[in-house]
């Protein structure tokens, strides 16, 4: 029995070792709230993304050419007045005896829907993705064309027109709660390699109901009326019509002409949403895998999966990732990441820490601190900062420091809460021919620790990621005796003779490192986001979180 204990007491240990050696926090996990404004404020700028990798947006567009309204289409969206204004025109321009037919035709359409609010739910956890539940709502609808034409058409001479009224620049400004509207359920369905987009869900036929519902309440403005000649000739018949009449009788029927345009965007907006929905949207693969370039580093990030929790009002992404230079992923693509020259340190990261970790997101997201947080790793920002190492973004400071950097190279620790980390460089300095007489020393190691922050600027319109290396932390117990257990080891302490005078020289030497921006990444591809309003601050239990707040995003568009 007692061997068995102690057999049952080696093994527990045991596995606790395995199990923390084998844990490995995540790189990135992005965390937001899909309350009602925040999302409606990411679906703007998702917009903004589309425009900066030229995709269509399907909720912007402009038609060229002409475009009939086509009752048989868009029947269904026509008011009352509308059909009557198509059936009775030419009876009410004294043309009724062509027996002609009415065509309303609208030339160069353009419409802009603004104002976005999504109410979206993670509805359910499935085991090959997440299925989200939305209701999706916009506000704001401006519809404009360069003519509507309304045209009598006798039938039986090639439909051509035999008399036309033009509206010139009509336009329709519409500012009112769920103009569009309309549910949708998606699942992001894992696929192995990428992940799938599929619509189990919608009812875009009932999207443009709330634009419908009050036409009164929508304003619609136009330059002028352009009338033809007052006579028409018709075989052997001339007709005669009053402009004045016409004028008239089209401020009568302005709700009906209003109707018409509604109805044929209505038409547009319903045909338009679902085409790109199934079509389009269907057809979309989300890769697991991406690469962002710049000239100095590629940025690697993976998708690992998709998640929820809080009762479906919160969604969290596992974002595994890494870095190489670009002269390395030139030559080796994505294999890159297993072939680097300097190596990150160990993580001491652990299931205990990123619980902790955990904890702090979800307080500062129940708490309203923040409307989405990406949580970073310090592995992850070690590996930045040795791949930086490697592209050569730190030579110009250890220069100017006349310094260079030992077998330890760097490491990061985000150990305390606030807005910086703590940076343990392994720093070789040289001495000159006469400080090697005075000192007996060849060379002489010693732990750098500079408090670092990491923020985002725009630089000529450019997100730019700055890492900035602050105080120096040049006390005599740092610089003499090193930071053992994070193998920083110190060489001054065995200096034989002017030991202080060592630990002085070299406080002047690293004193040039306060206050340095060391790191500097440009991201062309998230212009226009309001990442440069991002907050970051330490949790103090390894990860950096960056904290974005609506309110602060919303200020910055102002």
């Amino acid at each position: 029995m007692k061997k068995f204990t102690s057999f049952l007491l080696i093994g527990l240990l045991t596995y606790g070792q395995v199990q923390a050696q084998s844990f490995k926090s995540p790189d990135i996990i992005v965390d937001t709230r899909l309350d009602y404004d925040w999302t409606g404020f990411l679906i703007s700028k998702f917009r903004v993304l589309l425009k900066n990798y030229n995709v269509a947006d399907p909720f912007s567009n402009r038609f060229e050419g002409a475009m009939v309204v086509n009752e048989d289409t868009v029947g269904n969206y026509l008011t009352g007045d509308s059909k009557d204004l198509l059936d009775n025109f030419g009876n009410a321009v004294g043309l009724n005896l062509l027996n002609a037919k009415t065509k309303v035709t609208l030339h160069g359409l353009a419409y802009d829907v603004k104002g976005f609010k999504t109410n979206m739910k993670a509805a359910e956890q499935a085991k090959d993705g997440l299925v989200l539940g939305t209701n999706f709502s916009a506000s704001e609808v401006t519809v404009t064309a360069d003519k509507v034409s309304l045209s009598l058409v006798i039938p039986g001479r090639n439909n051509s027109p035999v008399f036309n009224v033009d509206i010139i620049r009509p336009e329709i400004q519409a500012n009112e709660e769920e103009l569009v509207n309309f549910f949708t359920k998606v699942k992001i369905q894992d696929q192995q390699d990428h992940f799938k987009l599929q619509i189990i869900d919608a009812d875009f036929d009932k999207m443009a109901a709330g634009m419908l519902k009050h036409p009164e309440n929508i304003e619609l403005n136009y330059e002028r009326i352009n009338i033809p000649t007052v006579s028409l000739k018709v075989g052997s018949k001339v007709v005669q019509f009053s402009q004045s009449k016409i004028q008239n009788l089209l401020k009568e029927r302005h709700e009906a002409i209003k109707g018409l345009i509604l109805a044929q965007l209505a038409g547009v907006l319903n045909s338009n949403t679902t085409d790109a929905a199934f079509k389009v949207l269907e057809n979309y693969k989300i890769k697991k895998e991406f690469w962002l370039n710049s000239a100095i580093l590629n940025s690697q990030f993976q998708i690992s999966n998709f998640s929820s929790y809080s009762r479906g009002e919160n969604i969290s992404i596992n974002l595994p990732a890494d870095f190489c230079t670009t002269q390395k992923f030139n030559l080796l693509k994505s294999e890159c990441v297993n072939n680097k020259v300097t190596q990150t340190a160990l993580s001491r990261l652990n299931s205990m820490l990123h619980k902790e970790s955990l904890t702090h997101m979800n307080e500062m997201m129940a708490n309203g601190d923040a409307n989405l947080v990406v949580s970073i790793s310090e592995d992850y920002l070690n590996k930045l900062l040795v791949t930086t190492y490697d592209a050569g973004l730190w030579k110009s400071a250890l220069d100017e420091a006349a310094v260079d950097l030992g077998p330890s190279k760097m490491v990061l620790r985000m150990d305390k809460r606030g807005e910086t980390g703590t940076l343990m460089l392994d720093v070789i300095y040289k001495p000159s021919k006469m400080e090697r007489l005075l000192t007996g020393s060849t060379q002489i190691r010693f732990p750098l620790v500079v408090d670092v922050s990491i923020r985002i600027e725009n630089r000529n319109d450019v997100p730019t990621v700055l890492v900035r290396m602050n105080d120096v932390d040049a006390s005599d117990d740092t610089i003499i005796n090193g930071r053992p257990k994070e193998n920083m080891l110190s060489t001054v302490k065995n200096v034989p003779r002017f030991q202080n005078k060592v630990a002085k020289a070299i406080r002047e030497k690293i004193s040039v490192l306060r206050n340095k921006d060391i790191v500097e990444l440009k991201y062309a591809e998230f212009k226009g986001l309001g990442l440069d309003k991002v907050e970051f601050l330490s949790d103090g239990n390894g990860r950096m979180n960056a904290i974005m707040d609506l309110d602060d995003l919303i200020s910055a568009e102002r």
